[in-house]
């Protein structure tokens, strides 16, 4: 029972806010760590843009992520892959939450949005890579 108890530890946490004590007590007892629930299928990016800035020469990235669970979860990282014109990553950077100025949890149905200005650096050889598209992916890392 000990045993279940510590590997679904942070989904008792979050269902049942009630049992906390108990599982932080067991947890100091058996060097483990409560943390908000993970669950990447309740996650969504509701929206995006990369545009390139009007001056300067950089790009402006914006995201929104919803949380569509009743329950708060793990805020998750954010992959941007910029691609090219075969849809081929050409560039990926990860954001940590902390990065995009989010809190490490996502309240029940809550949204985030985030707003990042990016500079492309030049590649090996020369300029920067051409950029045609990108892609976002939410994960736990």
């Amino acid at each position: 029972m000990l045993q279940v108890l510590r590997h679904e530890r942070d989904v008792l946490a979050a269902t049942h806010p009630g049992m906390r004590p108990v599982l932080a007590a067991l947890c100091q007892l058996s060097a483990c760590e409560l943390s908000p629930m993970r669950r990447l299928d309740a996650i969504r990016i509701d929206g995006s843009s990369f545009t390139p800035e009007r001056e300067g020469g950089g790009y402006r990235l914006l995201f929104s992520l919803r949380n569509a669970s009743p329950t708060a979860l793990a805020m998750p990282a954010i992959e941007l892959s910029l691609l090219d014109g075969n849809e081929r990553p050409v560039i990926r950077r990860v954001f940590q939450p902390a990065e995009f100025g989010a809190p490490a949890v996502l309240g029940p149905r809550a949204e985030q949005s985030a707003a990042l200005a990016l500079a492309l650096k030049p590649v090996e050889g020369g300029g920067v890579a051409p950029v045609v598209g990108y892609s976002l992916l939410a994960f736990y890392p």
